[in-house]
């Protein structure tokens, strides 16, 4: 357990790190394009800089979009718990997608139910499921 806490902190502290090198480079390219004024200006010329208003971007049809040219799509929860399924040889009881999907008890046994429903995976035993085939 102390180096699963050990790991954490090392990777918070890169994270910050690298959050502080992301605020740097926001504040260089601001003073670039104008939009900021310089650190050793006084009051009067802070106040006189003006920022560019944001343009407001709705989405069309309640339609949240990711990125511009990400390229990847979002799993859904369910498929994550089928994915899961699909990789292991035997199949899989709930503590252990709990564990890998990082998902409380009540969310995997929905999930799980509504992809029997549908047929997506099967019950191989009391609490075990696999996909079919």
């Amino acid at each position: 357990m102390s180096g699963i806490k050990e790991n954490l902190l090392s990777v918070s502290e890169v994270l910050m790190a690298l959050a502080e090198k992301t605020d740097n480079l926001v504040e260089a390219i601001n003073r670039l394009d104008g939009t900021l004024p310089e650190l050793n200006a006084g009051p009067a010329e802070a106040a006189a800089v003006e920022k560019s208003p944001r343009k407001r971007v709705v989405p069309r049809n309640g339609v949240k979009r990711s990125a511009a040219g990400s390229g990847k799509k979002k799993l859904s929860d369910t498929d994550r718990v089928v994915k899961i399924l699909k990789r292991a040889k035997t199949g899989v009881d709930v503590s252990t997608l709990k564990k890998k999907t990082g998902f409380n008890e009540k969310k995997v046994s929905n999930i799980v139910h509504r992809a029997c429903k549908k047929g997506a995976i099967v019950r191989a035993g009391r609490g075990v499921y696999t996909v079919p085939g």
